[in-house]
């Protein structure tokens, strides 16, 4: 994602153009008000020629020459539509020069004239700006630039005298506009420091004392029966999928926003009005009683020069439509201002992404040979941007198939500018520039996850409930409960009241249970041998808890799943070594087809045997092979499984080995093993908080993830089967008291490592910084006794698979949005434990550890859900485009405010979830099923994904 900060920071200064037509001056209509953003004017008499000037303008390709006109053409055509107000939502001026700022409120008069009252907030351009220049010839020369309390002088007609509240700690004010209307415009900016560090800061962050003044203003406004309009200048929501997670483009989203937009939408104001980004985009979320619509603006002096004329309808919704700028007094060179700026923005997004693309990736680029494929896709990034610039993008089957082409293309910079691009073309709902549907000031939304009932064990830290079944036609859920050694059987009849009736006793077939499914009426329980190392059972039951049969499995059965077609039992038999690590039993996945019923079932065992001759290989493949004396055989630890929706094949996961198995089932054969790489976290976005210091602090590090998953989940789209991983980690740490010397564990803290100094030669400054964090022992690669690799355990993250025939290629992964969705949401108690509240315990291991996972279809929609073993809380995704999801929230039944012990502390540790569809729920609509070993709970819960 490097590069593709390297490109946004290029673009994001390449705007364009606003709006026209004639004016009279009847009275404006009452309930109509315009928006105008970005227009970055600038006082001409600060210079427009020389080479200084030309310099400035050819890295931030803004029209500046000409926003005097446009801006004039833009209050012409405003005036005409009559509109009772104007709202401006920042950079009103290109780099906050006083005599911008005062030439701007000059304009404003005419608006002031016709009777259209005009209200501004500031931008990261326009407050103790540094880079205030005029220009003469090839110097340039500091001018005045304008302080806090010069921006609310100048613009003392322009809305700050008639506030009805100010914000003593920002810009920040409230106006009534129009009777019943609350306006607020919000000071997003961060320019008191500007000065002292030389330069403008571009990203946005409210000041606590700000946060809390808004929510106030909200409160009392909403008290009132106020309708509520919010304008900032930096987005409160993502405008395209992962925004905020990338270096440069996070920027253009306000810090924290997931908590902003959660706080503002819940205390009652529901549509904000931006700009910043210069994209023309209106974003919404609506999910878990968070109502939001982001309305972004483009700038006015950046093609297409769009501006907004919105209509509050009776009694509180908004129309909103776009206009643009296409005439202006200027010399245009012949052309049309519209072909006029166009190309303007086209000359300069191309020379720009030509250089982006041919710089070497040491300065953030793509190192791509300067040549007539570079020129091309120079020309589809543009075409990308310019979309974006636009709105309601929409990419031809052709410009699809290019971009398709270069994510299937196994060549590393294709695929990640294929992904690039795929963004940058993907419009995020709703529409941006005519919306179908009015958008509501007053949005009630359900939460995406409602719990309808909770049954408690009372049982903490004990594992009382870790995986689930559940069956329709007995309205029962089946839970593993490891602390009693049984499968407990809960009626959910009544979903709000669950009821523990019966539980069945595990003694007579083995340890304990370690899985369950159901299917069919028919119950099976993956039973571990008393003895981990031995075979362990399948054992089957009716759905009243009447045994009926019980097989033979590997050692140590963990997961047991049927196919979807119903036919077939699997099981994901692990084969973990003892204490002393001197009885390592082989991994193993049982296959049972009871397609003729259970008492003729017949029992299969897919090994790993035919893979030992292979070792070797698959190390330099890249699966982790490892274990003191082992064969690939008994080092192959399965985990989890996934069955395609064909019922053909099966997914296991070898958690432990980084790597994911291939099942035929009719054949009963493991036909492959793909290794699954690593996950650099010195990439951008792909950051991590690794130090325990009581702060947070995600950030790059010299680590290599490996992405370990726990679960796994199949789905089919477009009739290509995904697969989708919750990314846990986990390490060897065998040891056996009773054995002096025996055992064998992986981990060490970096504190403890030798480091190859000629990969590592500031070992030093790594130890000192993440010295207690843990990494495995075999990053020495060439056996010398020092670390030439720091891989850690798992990767923070879930991530999708394509799975086609004899290929398995990740196209997404989510990098670090868990810990900065966390970070956003909690972030009193960021990367805490599942049994304790103690802030950051678990930074130096592996974070909030993804490890359950569901995933299901959804009003023809696929959604994943994703559990957070350690931090708790669901993550909640649309993965219906595999390649760029979309997140839509993160939903946390704990309390941490309540001691994890009480019992009143909600789920914690959420092992095993269970996706019920609609057709298959006895309450007719989807839910998802949590087991949580901690807090020993399971959790019913509606979906109400639309």
């Amino acid at each position: 994602m490097k590069q593709l900060g390297a490109i946004v920071l290029s673009f994001l200064s390449v705007l364009a153009f606003g709006c026209n037509q004639s004016a009279d001056h009847d009275a404006p209509e009452t309930g109509k008000f315009a928006v105008v953003s970005d227009p970055h004017f600038y006082d001409t008499g600060l210079g427009t020629t020389g080479t200084a000037f030309e310099s400035y303008l050819a890295g931030d390709r803004k029209l500046l020459r000409e926003s005097n006109a446009i801006l004039d053409s833009a209050i012409d055509s405003i005036i005409a539509a009559k509109p009772e107000f104007i709202i401006f939502p920042g950079d009103l001026t290109k780099d906050g020069a006083k005599t911008s700022h005062q030439g701007f409120a000059q304009h404003l008069k005419r608006l002031e004239e016709n009777n259209i009252k005009a209200y501004v907030i500031c931008g990261n351009h326009d407050v103790n700006n540094p880079h205030a220049m005029g220009f003469s010839g090839e110097t340039k020369t500091k001018v005045d630039h304008v302080t806090p309390d010069g921006f609310k002088e100048i613009y003392a007609d322009y809305g700050y005298e008639e506030a009805l509240y100010t914000d003593p700690d920002s810009l920040s004010y409230v106006v009534e506009p129009t009777d019943g209307t609350w306006l607020i415009a919000m000071d997003s900016c961060r320019y008191d420091t500007n000065l002292e560090i030389g330069t403008p800061i571009t990203g946005g962050k409210f000041k606590p004392e700000t946060r809390a003044w808004i929510l106030g203003i909200i409160e009392e406004g909403k008290s009132k029966g106020k309708n509520i309009i919010g304008m900032m200048h930096h987005g409160i929501l993502e405008h395209f999928t992962g925004q905020s997670q990338i270096s440069i483009s996070s920027d253009y989203v306000v810090a924290d926003w997931r908590a902003v937009t959660s706080e503002f939408s819940k205390a009652g104001m529901n549509v904000v009005f931006t700009g910043h980004y210069h994209g023309q985009d209106i974003s919404a979320s609506a999910i878990n009683s968070i109502a939001m619509t982001d309305i972004e603006t483009g700038s006015l002096v950046t093609y297409p020069c769009p501006y907004r004329i919105v209509t509050i309808n009776d009694p509180d919704t908004l129309d909103i439509t776009t206009k643009y700028v296409t005439d202006i007094d200027y010399d245009t060179n012949g052309l049309s201002f519209t072909d006029y700026a166009a190309n303007y923005l086209e000359t300069g997004l191309v020379q720009l992404a030509k250089a982006v693309l041919t710089a070497p990736p040491a300065h953030g680029g793509f190192g791509m040979p300067d040549n007539p494929e570079s020129d091309a896709v120079a020309q589809m990034i543009t075409s990308a941007f310019t979309a974006h610039y636009k709105g309601d993008e929409a990419p031809d089957m052709e410009t699809l198939g290019i971009i398709n082409g270069f994510m299937k293309s196994g060549d590393l910079v294709k695929t990640e500018l294929g992904k690039i691009l795929h963004t940058l073309w993907t419009d995020l709902n709703p529409m941006d520039n005519q919306p179908e549907t009015p958008i509501s000031m007053d949005q009630k939304v359900e939460p995406a996850l409602e719990v309808l009932g909770r049954f408690k064990t009372g049982v903490f830290d004990k594992s009382a409930t870790e995986i689930v079944a559940y069956d329709k036609e007995s309205e029962r859920i089946f839970v593993t409960n490891a602390n009693d050694k049984t499968i407990d059987i809960i009626d959910v009849s009544a979903p709000d009241n669950p009821l523990g009736t019966d539980q069945i006793s595990l003694a007579p077939y083995g340890k304990q249970a370690n899985s369950c499914a159901v299917k069919n009426g028919i119950l099976v329980v993956a039973v571990e041998n008393t003895i981990p190392q031995e075979n362990g059972s399948l054992v089957f039951f009716n759905t009243d808890g009447t045994h009926l049969r019980t097989v033979q499995a590997g050692a140590m059965p963990d997961m047991v799943t049927f196919t979807p077609d119903g036919n077939h039992v699997l099981s994901a038999n692990e084969g973990e070594p003892n204490g002393a690590y001197d009885v390592d039993p082989e991994g193993s996945v049982t296959i049972v087809d009871i397609s003729n019923g259970i008492d003729t079932a017949t029992v299969f065992q897919a090994g790993f045997t035919q893979f030992n001759g292979q070792k070797d290989e698959l190390i330099q493949k890249g699966v982790r092979i490892y274990g003191p004396g082992a064969t690939a055989a008994m080092d192959l630890e399965p985990e989890y499984i996934a069955v395609s929706q064909d019922s053909k094949q099966a997914f296991i996961t070898l958690q432990e080995n980084n790597a994911v198995a291939r099942l035929d089932i009719e054949a009963h054969t493991i036909t492959d093993i793909h290794p699954l790489g690593y996950k650099n976290h010195m990439q951008s976005g792909n950051g991590l908080d690794g130090v325990k210091d009581g702060k947070i602090s995600i950030t790059n590090q010299p680590l290599l993830g490996m992405y370990q998953p726990d679960s796994i989940a199949s789905v089919e789209i477009d009739g290509v089967t995904y697969l989708v991983t919750a990314n846990e980690g986990d390490a060897r740490d065998y040891e056996d008291d009773a054995t002096p010397g025996g055992g064998f564990s992986e981990e060490i803290k970096l504190k403890n490592a030798d480091l190859d100094p000629e990969t590592f030669p500031n070992a030093d400054v790594i130890k000192s910084s993440l010295g207690s964090f843990k990494v495995t022992t075999t990053g020495d690669l060439d056996n010398d006794g020092d670390l030439d690799g720091l891989f850690s355990f798992g990767a923070r993250s879930f991530s999708i698979w394509k799975a086609s025939e004899g290929t398995f290629d990740q196209v997404y992964d989510s990098a670090d949005a868990f810990e900065q969705i966390i970070a956003g949401t909690s972030s009193d108690y960021f990367n805490v434990s599942n049994d304790d509240n103690a802030l950051e315990s678990r930074s130096a291991k592996k974070g909030p550890e993804p490890e359950a996972l569901a995933a299901g279809f959804i009003n023809g929609r696929w959604i994943a859900f994703v559990g957070l073993e350690r931090q708790g809380g669901i993550m909640i995704y649309d993965i219906s485009n595999p390649v760029a999801p979309l997140f839509l929230d993160y939903i946390n039944g704990r309390d941490y405010t309540k001691d994890p012990a009480s019992g009143d502390a909600g789920d914690l540790g959420p092992e095993g979830f269970l996706f019920v569809p609609g057709e298959k729920s006895h309450t007719g609509f989807p839910m998802l099923i949590t087991a949580s070993e901690v807090s020993g709970t399971v959790t019913l819960y509606k979906i109400n994904i639309k």
